[in-house]
């Protein structure tokens, strides 16, 4: 843990806590922090972890970062920056995922 650099970055109303390698210079961040800042549920964030590790080409991107990295009492699945773009496009938008938005994120189209 002493190569990582760890940064809260404001993300609309929440915090974002992204770390820096600094062997590698790869910078990773949370999917339990992304997940909860564009709304998605426990369940939906869940899904979402298992999606990243799992996918053929979001999993080159994907840490599993031990307890007290992220979250002081337990392990963070995390994406490499690079990765997030693509994951985010990857999230399937439903009925069920469609979340009340206050206005603050805005969509062209």
């Amino acid at each position: 843990m002493e190569n990582l650099i760890k940064k809260h970055v404001p993300f609309g109303e929440d915090d974002l806590v992204a770390v820096m390698d600094k062997d590698s210079n790869k910078i990773y961040t949370g999917v339990s922090y992304i997940c909860k800042g564009i709304g998605l549920s426990k369940s939906q964030k869940d899904t979402q972890a298992q999606n990243v590790q799992n996918d053929l080409v979001l999993k080159k991107g994907c840490l599993k970062f031990q307890a007290g990295v992220f979250d002081p009492n337990n392990p963070t699945v995390a994406i490499d920056i690079n990765f997030l773009p693509l994951w985010l496009a990857k999230i399937k938008i439903t009925p069920a995922t469609n979340v009340p938005c206050d206005g603050s994120i805005k969509l062209s189209g």
